[in-house]
């Protein structure tokens, strides 16, 4: 699989976000380092992910998601629920007991999930 480059414009991130949708491997900046981003729902995309990282599979993902998609992701409590409105986006993660439509090898078989 090879990396593809796009720009930081409004089209290439459409672009970025297709091949998200996609089970593509996106790397992007952040705050300190670079992230992966896949499909999550997708086993594969997300075994390459570890691959990729040379990440033991013992140690859980992150799903990077909106506000208003936590919900469809996590159980949000309410208290969950404050932190989100107060801080998304930002740097800060939240950890949820998980829905079952996250594929346990995201979680690394835990009940609980990190949404950022």
């Amino acid at each position: 699989m090879r990396a593809k480059i796009v720009d930081a414009t409004d089209m290439g991130l459409m672009r970025a976000a297709e091949y998200i949708k996609d089970g593509k491997i996106v790397i992007f900046p952040s705050d300190c380092t670079y992230g992966f981003a896949t499909n999550a729902m997708i086993v594969e995309s997300v075994l390459q992910i570890y691959k990729i990282k040379r990440r033991p599979k013992s140690k859980p993902l992150c799903i990077l998601t909106s506000k208003d998609n936590a919900k469809k992701y996590g159980y949000i409590n309410t208290i969950a629920e404050k932190l989100i409105e107060s801080f998304w986006p930002g740097p800060l993660g939240i950890i949820v007991k998980k829905k079952n439509i996250i594929p346990n090898i995201v979680t690394a078989g835990k009940e609980s999930v990190a949404l950022v």
